[in-house]
C-alpha cells in the first residue's frame, strides 16, 4: 500500500495548490485552465520502478538479440552473416521506456539518461551488427510470420528508433556523452532516409499507421540531435517536406468531434477523437459492435457466451460504425503529439493546443467510465467499448477463446502514456489514481514497467517548451 498512500499525498497537494498557490514544487493551474504537475513528489517511486525495469531489459536485450544461425528461415544470406535475432525485444523496450526518457529529459536526470543510453546502444554492439547492410535481421520466433524471417521488420525497428533518437537528442542536450560512431550515425540516417521516402500519403493511403508516426518521430528527434552535434543530414529538406505533408494530410483530417458530458452531465464543446475507422479489411475490429451483452464464457448452449466450448467465436461479425484505435495502440498517439510539439518548430509543424485539449476531454469523459470507486476504461480510444481481436490470428492453441472485452484494456490506459494529457484535463489523473488504488496487485506487474509508466505519465509536463528543459 506504500505507493497508494504516496499518491494520496500527491492528490492532496494537487487540490490544495490548485486553489491558488503558484509554487513550482507542486501542481498549479495556469491561465488556459490546464493543470501542470511538477513531479518532485514522484522521484523516489519513479527511480525505484525505473531501476527494476532497466535491469530486466538489459538482460532481455542481450538474450533476445543473440544471433541464431538456424533462425533465419530460408534466408541463407542472413544465416551466413551469423544468424537472426528476436528484434521484437526492441518493440517491448520502446513501449515501456519512452515515458522514462521524456521524464528524464524534463528533469535533467543524467543518471537515467546515461542508463537509457546504455540500453538503446546495445543493438549497435559488434556481435549484433549484420554485415549485409540491413543491420538487424529478425528471427523466426513466431511461425505464422514466415515473411518476417531473416529480414528487417519495420514495426520493431521504427518503434525502437523513436526511442533511440529521443535518447540521443536528450543526452546531447544534457551533456551526456553518447560515444556514437560515424558508422552508427550512417545506419540511423540511412534508415530514416529510406523510411521517409516510402511513407504513403492520401489519397493513395488513408490509414493512420503507427509505423509511419514512429518514422516521423525519428526524423524530428534525430534532426534535433544532428543540429546539436553539428552533423549534416544531406536530405534534411526532404525530411521536412514529408513531415509537413504528413501532418497536413494524415493528422489534420483525422480529428473528429464527438459528444462529451462532464461529471456533472454538462455538455463539453471541445471533445475530439482521432482516427475513427471501422475498416472492413481489418479483422481486429470485426466484433467491435458487441459489448457487455456477451461474455468470455465458452459454451455451446449459453447464448450470451462469445465462444463455443472449443473456444471458437460462435457469433457473426458485428462492426461498430465508427471506432477508434484500441487503447493499447492509441498510447502511441500521445508520444507522437509530444514529439511533434517539442521538436517540430524547425520543421514548421505542431499539434494545436485546442486539439490536445479536445483529445484530453475525450479521454476524461468518454474513455473513462464507471465511478471513482469502480473506475473503468473503454477498449477503444474514442469511447467505444466493444470487442477487439476476437480469435486473433486464427484463434487456435493459446488464442482459442481469445478477445479483448470490456475492462481488458484498463491497465493499458493507466500504465502507459495517457497521463501526459492530464495537464489539459486533470480528471484523467483522478481516474488513473482511482484505478491504481483498486488494482494494486496489477500495478505491481511487468517487472516495474506498469508503475514506471503510471508515475512518469503523470509527472510529464507537455506544456514545457524544449528550450525550457535545460
Amino acid at each position: 500500500m506504500k505507493y497508494i498512500k504516496f499518491l494520496s499525498l500527491i492528490w492532496m497537494s494537487l487540490y490544495i495548490v490548485g486553489c491558488g498557490s503558484n509554487s513550482e514544487t507542486n501542481a498549479v493551474w495556469n491561465s488556459a485552465e490546464t493543470v501542470t504537475v511538477i513531479p518532485s513528489l514522484y522521484k523516489t517511486e519513479i527511480h525505484d520502478a525505473f531501476n527494476t525495469h532497466y535491469e530486466y531489459y538489459i538482460k532481455q536485450m542481450h538474450k533476445r538479440l543473440e544471433k541464431d544461425p538456424n533462425g533465419c528461415g530460408k534466408n541463407t544470406t542472413a544465416a551466413a552473416e551469423g544468424g537472426c535475432s528476436d528484434t521484437y525485444v526492441l518493440y517491448d523496450v520502446q513501449t515501456y521506456m519512452q515515458n522514462a526518457i521524456i521524464y528524464a529529459d524534463e528533469q535533467s536526470d543524467t543518471e537515467m539518461i546515461e542508463k537509457l543510453l546504455t540500453l538503446v546502444l546495445i543493438p549497435f554492439e559488434e556481435r549484433y551488427i549484420s554485415k549485409d547492410g540491413l543491420w538487424l535481421n529478425n528471427k523466426d520466433v513466431v511461425p505464422r510470420y514466415r515473411k518476417l524471417w531473416g529480414v528487417e521488420v519495420e514495426l520493431p525497428l521504427t518503434q525502437y528508433f523513436s526511442l533511440l533518437t529521443r535518447v540521443l537528442s536528450t543526452a546531447q542536450r544534457h551533456n551526456v556523452p553518447t560515444s556514437i560512431t560515424q558508422r552508427e550515425i550512417k545506419i540511423i540516417i540511412d534508415h530514416i532516409d529510406k523510411w521517409i521516402n516510402t511513407i504513403p500519403l492520401p489519397p493513395t493511403y488513408t490509414k493512420l499507421s503507427d509505423i509511419h508516426m514512429f518514422k516521423i518521430q525519428s526524423a524530428l528527434q534525430f534532426a534535433d540531435y544532428a543540429s546539436q552535434s553539428g552533423i549534416e543530414i544531406e536530405d534534411l529538406d526532404k525530411w521536412k517536406r514529408m513531415v509537413q505533408d504528413y501532418i497536413e494530410l494524415q493528422i489534420k483530417p483525422k480529428w473528429e468531434k464527438v459528444d462529451c458530458k462532464d461529471e456533472n452531465g454538462n455538455g463539453v464543446d471541445n471533445c475530439l477523437a482521432l482516427w475513427r475507422m471501422g475498416t472492413p479489411a481489418n479483422s481486429s475490429y470485426a466484433y467491435s459492435g458487441y459489448g457487455l451483452e456477451l461474455t468470455k464464457t465458452r459454451s455451446d448452449t449459453d447464448p450470451h457466451a462469445m465462444f463455443d466450448a472449443g473456444g471458437w467465436v460462435k457469433h457473426p461479425p458485428k462492426r461498430a460504425k465508427k471506432v477508434g484505435a484500441d487503447v493499447s495502440h492509441g498510447r502511441r498517439f500521445n508520444w507522437f503529439f509530444e514529439t511533434v510539439n517539442r521538436f517540430g518548430t524547425p520543421f514548421e509543424v505542431s499539434i494545436p493546443e485546442e486539439k490536445l485539449q479536445g483529445w484530453a476531454n475525450n479521454l476524461a469523459y468518454r474513455v473513462s467510465r464507471g465511478t471513482e470507486k469502480d473506475p473503468k476504461f473503454t477498449i477503444f480510444s474514442d469511447g467505444v467499448d466493444g470487442w477487439y481481436r476476437v480469435n486473433y490470428n486464427g484463434g487456435k492453441g493459446p488464442r482459442a477463446g481469445f478477445g479483448y472485452a470490456s475492462g481488458d484494456m484498463d491497465i493499458h490506459f493507466v500504465a502507459s502514456s495517457y497521463g501526459m494529457l492530464g495537464v489539459y484535463n486533470p480528471k484523467i489523473y483522478t481516474w488513473m489514481k482511482a484505478w491504481a488504488e483498486k488494482h494494486e496487485s496489477k500495478m505491481n506487474g511487468y517487472h516495474g514497467g506498469y508503475k514506471l509508466d503510471f508515475y512518469t505519465s503523470m509527472a510529464i509536463n507537455m506544456n514545457k517548451e524544449l528550450m525550457d528543459l535545460l
